[in-house]
């Protein structure tokens, strides 16, 4: 008897450093597939695969030009950044169902009203012309509300909203900040 039970502990004691042995192996395998994991996000987020993260906005040399955008406006209209006007551009990304964007209008849009040198663009996920053009014509903005394909939203690399970026009169970016009153736009919009 004392042999069967001795054979049942050794069977066990096997059987547990197998599933240890296992564990131990899933858990290397498991470590060195995070490290590739990593080693392709890094190659990804190099300079020359996404300039928007390498962006340094106290750089007194010429900044990186700003992805396209594709956006409708209230008319249904598709365009990009070419066809917005030459002075420099504030471009506000917002999400349909964002309370902070929703706060941050009224005082986006007496930004707009003050600061006519500016061209103010809210480009909005989520959302469809029919809803911007009744916000518009309900709210009457001194910004244009567009509707903005997730692509767009890619490219900028926008992980929260609402993101503002500013453009010069070439289209590249000076400045990307998350602001939400008309205040912190002067601060950080004016100064440059």
């Amino acid at each position: 008897m004392i042999k069967n039970k001795n054979k049942g502990i050794y069977g066990i004691s096997i059987a547990f450093t197998i599933v240890i042995i296992l564990s131990i192996y899933t858990i290397v395998d498991l470590s060195l597939s995070l490290k590739d994991t990593k080693a392709q996000l890094h190659k990804l987020s190099t300079k020359e695969h996404n300039p928007i993260d390498h962006l340094d906005t106290n750089s007194q040399e010429p900044q990186i030009p700003a992805p396209e955008i594709k956006a409708k406006d209230k008319n249904g209209n598709t365009f990009g950044l070419a066809q917005l006007s030459k002075k420099k551009k504030i471009l506000v990304f917002a999400e349909n169902s964002c309370e902070h964007c929703e706060a941050f209008y009224p005082e986006l849009d007496a930004f707009a009203k003050a600061y006519g040198a500016f061209e103010v663009i809210v480009v909005k996920a989520n959302t469809t012309v029919q809803d911007i053009k009744k916000t518009q014509e309900d709210k009457n903005y001194h910004f244009t509300l567009t509707s903005g394909d997730l692509q767009t939203f890619a490219e900028y690399q926008i992980d929260s909203t609402p993101t503002t970026f500013l453009l010069d009169e070439h289209n590249h970016i000076i400045q990307i900040a998350e602001v939400s009153t008309k205040r912190g736009m002067e601060e950080m919009f004016l100064t440059i």
